[in-house]
């Protein structure tokens, strides 16, 4: 009996939507550390929001491209490593299982 896996790995083989969204997430946080003064391991807040991070009243006032903006913020090495790690796992699965457009979808 084949397993679930090996029956998604056969109907889609490749995850580049997956991969995009980890090179977009790394390009990202290099460009905040190298450009904006974002710290290695810690994030300023005022960085942050800067580049986009989610912010009620911002949100609430107009600024409604900080809801797509944020999921791509991450506050140190160690929160993107794990989110890039995470969106690895889960992401592969969700992009076999529902196609890539229903991925990005889900994602955003």
């Amino acid at each position: 009996m084949i397993s679930l896996y090996d029956r998604l790995t056969y109907r889609s083989p490749s995850t580049p939507m997956t991969n995009i969204i980890i090179v977009l997430n790394v390009g990202i946080f290099a460009a905040m550390v190298i450009f904006a003064g974002a710290g290695f391991w810690h994030s300023p807040n005022d960085v942050q929001l800067l580049w986009g991070a989610n912010f009620g009243p911002a949100t609430q006032d107009g600024e409604w491209w900080r809801l797509g903006t944020a999921m791509f913020l991450h506050f140190g090495v160690m929160h993107l490593l794990l989110n890039c790690l995470s969106l690895w796992e889960a992401g592969q699965l969700v992009e076999r299982m529902y196609g890539r457009w229903r991925f990005i979808m889900i994602y955003v």
